[in-house]
């Protein structure tokens, strides 16, 4: 692994730096969330305050954040549910 120095500061910190690959989030921001499912943010998060939507979230600290792939998981789930007339 080539470890890359980032400079923050002061002082040096060792990064793993992996130039060739892309790495995939494994979770999303509200907003990212929001933008990736074609809502609102207020739209969001009044689904993610709703306890009986089931939308995948968990907190970290002080931030939410929706797993990417349980998310896509849910709206899969979602669209099965819905029927038209």
């Amino acid at each position: 692994m080539n470890f890359t120095p980032l400079m923050h500061g002061r002082g040096v910190t060792m990064s793993n730096h992996v130039p060739d690959e892309t790495i995939q989030p494994l979770a999303l921001r509200p907003k990212q969330a929001a933008a990736a499912m074609g809502i609102s943010e207020r739209l969001l998060w009044s689904i993610t305050a709703d306890t009986t939507s089931g939308i995948p979230h968990t907190k970290i600290g002080r931030c939410i954040v929706y797993p990417v792939r349980e998310l896509r998981q849910w709206l899969s789930e979602k669209s099965k549910k819905v029927s038209y007339m």
